[in-house]
């Protein structure tokens, strides 16, 4: 144990000039860039820009073109003779057709505009051998299928609402990332921090021993006394012991999230600004109403329900749909006549349609979507209730941590003053080993005590940070896009 000990405070002492030091905002920039979880809040970022570019691009035109060379049929088939009397006549025909669309949504009614130009020949063969061609250089047209109704309007919007709540969450899951930083960043201080102050309690330890084996040979102590400080060396050695594996675990945590950091590590103490800032809980909350990714995530879904309830209202309405072309066309036996003197073709079509009577399915289907989407308001109503509930208790903990640090720092050094004071009484042979032990055990625990607050000050910090998504040291929204 003796040995184990000696060997680690001489690699303390040898790298303490070689170590690196990482101090919580370092680490924090690295996890940013090497963990795991930043590599797929980063892929589900992209995935939903990709997602966004699509669906802009749905309301560019569609180019395609279609062909038959050729369609063959034989077969007998009922004509009608100049004569008026039905004859059955064998048939072998080839036919062949050539087309070229553009097609372009409109985003004012949902219509669709196309432009085609097409080419179609029939070869008959048989009795009668004959070509004839018909050509269509350019024809335009318009299809839609609901003039009343337009389920553009509210994709878009819904669309929009989506890319904002995928940036929030972007910016949540590195939020993430940075909390879980601070925790492991903390677990690795204190622990290095315990270590330090063992080796530094071991060595004042076994000082006192060396003094209280000359009082015991003058026979001004007891051997109890002299047992007592002995088992306090021991105990010592033993907790450093377990703090050595406890380091081993928290910075290989550490590491594993962070990457890319040396094995020589020199934690730095964490700046003092968090220590004395002030959060307001009506400013947290406003931030918190107007950042959370609850509050987009609500009105994309209501949007999207809102769409559910005018698609189905549309049908118990008079719903009106219009077709209309207009191309220039011509037939020939050959091609180059076929694109002669070209005559115009014009069609127009209005088709009315009117629910009458469906037994009240399709109001029932909208009585029970407006249902759902008064479910929503009650269920994100009372997620919000449960984060504001959360918000206050986050701040008043972050507060009363402050207070008891503030606290915790000033009974450190009043305990470190008074043991420092006992310890130099104790060599004059002043005080006895009992209040040296209890003055040391006092100073001991407040110090854990002020560690483990200083840890918890930070993580509340964070905490609020990550629910309101606002940085309250810089004074802006967190935005890491």
């Amino acid at each position: 144990m003796k040995k184990l000990v000696f060997i680690v405070f001489t690699l303390s002492i040898n790298m303490a000039f070689s170590q690196t030091s990482l101090d919580i905002e370092k680490a924090i920039n690295m996890a940013l860039v090497n963990s795991s979880l930043y590599e797929k809040a980063s892929a589900e970022l992209s995935y939903s820009e990709e997602n966004t570019i699509l669906f802009r691009k749905t309301f560019l035109p569609t180019i395609y073109t279609s062909s038959v060379f050729p369609s063959i049929s034989k077969s007998v088939t009922r004509v009608t003779t100049p004569e008026g009397l039905d004859i059955f006549v064998n048939q072998n025909q080839a036919y062949y057709d050539l087309r070229l669309n553009i097609e372009q949504k409109e985003p004012v009614f949902g219509g669709t505009f196309a432009v085609s130009s097409f080419l179609n020949r029939i070869d008959l063969f048989g009795d009668i051998n004959n070509k004839t061609y018909f050509s269509t250089p350019f024809s335009l047209s318009y299809t839609n299928n609901d003039f009343s109704f337009n389920a553009y309007r509210y994709e878009k919007l819904i669309n929009e609402l989506r890319i904002k709540e995928d940036n929030i969450a972007y910016d949540m899951q590195l939020e993430d990332i940075v909390n879980k930083t601070v925790n492991k960043y903390f677990d690795a201080y204190i622990v290095n921090k315990n270590i330090e102050d063992k080796l530094k309690a071991l060595k004042e330890i076994k000082d006192i021993y060396d003094v209280a084996k000359k009082r015991f040979n003058i026979g001004s102590i007891n051997k109890g006394d002299l047992l007592s400080l002995e088992l306090n060396i021991l105990d010592t050695e033993f907790s450093l012991n377990e703090l050595t594996f406890q380091q081993k675990s928290s910075k290989e945590a550490l590491s594993n999230f962070v990457k890319n950091i040396s094995d020589s590590i020199l934690f730095i103490k964490p700046k003092e600004e968090i220590l004395n800032m002030k959060v307001s809980y009506d400013f947290a909350l406003d931030k918190m109403i107007g950042n959370n990714k609850l509050m987009l995530e609500l009105e994309r879904k209501k949007t999207e329900k809102e769409l559910e309830i005018k698609t189905h209202q549309s049908d118990n309405r008079l719903s009106v749909g219009i077709n209309a072309s207009y191309g220039l066309s011509n037939t020939a036996p050959t091609f180059t006549e076929s694109t002669r003197d070209l005559q115009d073709q014009q069609s127009y079509s209005l088709s009315l349609r009117y629910l009458l009577f469906d037994f009240g399915k399709n109001k029932q289907r909208i009585k029970l979507m407006n249902l759902e989407k008064d479910l929503l308001d009650s269920e994100y109503k009372i997620e919000i209730e449960g984060l504001k509930e959360e918000l206050f208790s986050l701040i008043n903990t972050f507060s009363s941590n402050q207070k008891r640090l503030f606290s915790l720092k000033k009974k450190l050094e009043v305990s470190s003053e008074r043991y420092t004071f006992l310890k130099n009484r104790f060599s004059f042979g002043k005080v006895t080993i009992t209040e040296l032990n209890i003055a040391q055990r006092e100073y001991r625990q407040i110090d854990n005590d002020y560690l483990t607050t200083l840890k918890e000050v930070w993580v509340n910090y964070y905490d609020i940070r990550k629910l309101t998504m606002y940085d309250y040291e810089k004074n802006k929204v967190i935005d890491y896009n």
